[in-house]
């Protein structure tokens, strides 16, 4: 169990860390002209979820089955509210225990009229909240950590992507090393309901520490799964990409493919198209059926703005920016240097109301808005 004094020291820089390791995303579309978006933030992601945690990121849903839906999270912070007050200023509000790096809950599907105040509850065994995505025997806690993000449910399995970081100097800002990402799955018994045990098993390595970071979003469209990517390059831009693969092959490195500079899709990741350079935190890509498009969402990096992209063909995707469409509240940086939001991601969408969390990086909390295209 990860302790309080370890964790304050740790808290700042894997925030921090994790942040710049995400900042790696941008969507390079500009293509269809986004007609001054109307824009309304809905306050906190989900208030019902302090009742379990103290404050976590990583917000990805994972559709289950008739209403129900799972929830896949980075890291989530445990701990207790002082006087039975709940806040999102933990630092001063709550007595923290552990830092889990990763979470699985669970709601009723969304609705317009339920996404602002859903109803969350949590995995856990012997009545704790814990990892669902496991360390092996041999791995230590305090040097390895497993960062879910997003994931599908392909008849009865789930399968939910991570990324495995090594933490290389405790205390020490940005002295972390990426193993690298992979796939965990779980095949769902026919009698499983919420309550019961999950057994993710792990498959590390499908992609390497030298290449993008995928599984940020994932959606189906004929046949093939669609994934964002991430990676930093030597120019200390983030840029982001775009993978395809057969759905029956998602745990299969050899069938996936690559939106290319070319403008076709290739199995050679080295000529993979990197889009921009200007996103912090995991972005998401979707296709919008009400609006017969697809939309991109992400965090421009360092700046406190939301930008959003929509286009009809991959072949449409350019080097110009996504349009800017919310500009945030200004952070605090007085009490925290150094901090950015990160992962603005959708999660929901009705017709032409697109809704999306973003990550304050102070509170550790997600946000909501309400984009109408």
């Amino acid at each position: 169990m990860f302790q309080y004094k370890w964790m304050k020291s740790e808290m700042g820089n894997i925030q921090t860390f994790k942040a710049a390791l995400f900042s790696i995303l941008v969507i390079s579309i500009s293509v269809f002209s986004i007609c001054s978006p109307r824009v309304e933030p809905m306050g906190l992601f989900a208030p019902s979820r302090l009742n379990h945690v103290i404050g976590q990121d990583g917000v990805a849903p994972i559709p289950f089955r008739e209403n129900l839906l799972l929830w896949s999270f980075g890291d989530t912070i445990i701990g207790k509210w002082k006087n039975d007050i709940l806040t999102y200023e933990f630092r001063e509000k709550a007595i923290v225990e552990e830092m889990l790096p990763n979470s699985l809950g669970f709601t009723t599907h969304i609705t317009k009229d339920s996404i602002a105040n859903l109803k969350f509850e949590y995995y856990r065994e012997d009545g704790k909240i814990v990892p669902f995505l496991r360390l092996a025997p041999g791995e230590n806690p305090y040097r390895i950590r497993l960062w879910a993000l997003d994931g599908i449910r392909l008849q009865n399995r789930v399968y939910v992507f991570y990324v495995k970081i090594r933490i290389d100097e405790p205390g020490k800002p940005f002295a972390f090393t990426s193993l690298g990402t992979g796939v965990a799955r779980w095949d769902v018994p026919h009698e499983w309901k919420k309550g019961m045990r999950v057994h993710f098993k792990r498959k590390d390595g499908i992609f390497s520490s030298n290449e993008p970071v995928f599984g940020g979003s994932v959606f189906e469209k004929d046949g093939f799964l669609f994934i964002t990517g991430q990676k930093t390059h030597n120019d200390f831009k983030s840029y982001g990409y775009i993978a395809r693969v057969p759905k029956e092959y998602i745990d299969d490195r050899s069938k996936y493919e690559f939106f290319s500079t070319e403008k076709t899709w290739t199995s050679d990741l080295q000529r993979a198209l990197p889009l921009f350079g200007d996103v912090a935190g995991e972005w998401t890509l979707s296709y919008n059926h009400a609006l017969n498009a697809y939309i991109g969402v992400y965090c421009r990096f360092g700046k406190n703005e939301i930008a959003l992209a929509k286009f009809s063909d991959f072949n449409e995707l350019v080097s110009s920016p996504a349009k800017t469409v919310y500009n945030l509240p200004d952070l605090d940086t007085k009490r925290e240097s150094h901090q950015f939001y990160y992962s603005a991601k959708e999660v929901y969408s009705n017709g032409n109301e697109i809704y999306v969390i973003y990550i304050n990086p102070i509170e550790y909390q997600p946000y909501l808005v309400r984009i109408r295209l």
